[in-house]
């Protein structure tokens, strides 16, 4: 998926603005449901850098609260701890650098 993705916004740039049927775009999808090294998350943003400032239309939450909710999320009961991989925090942390305001 990672080729298909710089292929497309590679022919069209502005294809990572189209949101799909329920108004969600790319971007949002791949930070929700990807892993945190994965390149797709990197293209996506190169093509539409404005995304890292859109609230996403199902859950209103910025990129980097999609990302600090998944951490949130990995835990299965009250009384564990969550452990997510520091390439999840670092996915955070870099989004709220390219972003700080």
């Amino acid at each position: 998926i990672p080729r298909i993705i710089d292929d497309v916004v590679g022919i069209n740039k502005h294809a990572a603005c189209i949101p799909n049927a329920e108004g969600r775009l790319p971007f949002h999808i791949a930070v929700e449901q990807n892993d945190p090294k994965d390149e797709c998350i990197e293209a996506l943003f190169g093509a539409a850098p404005m995304v890292i400032e859109t609230r996403d239309v199902s859950s209103h939450l910025y990129p980097f609260m999609i990302v600090a909710t998944k951490i949130r999320s990995r835990t299965k009961t009250k009384n564990e701890t969550p452990e997510p991989s520091f390439k999840t925090f670092q996915l955070c942390y870099d989004l709220l650098m390219k972003n700080p305001t």
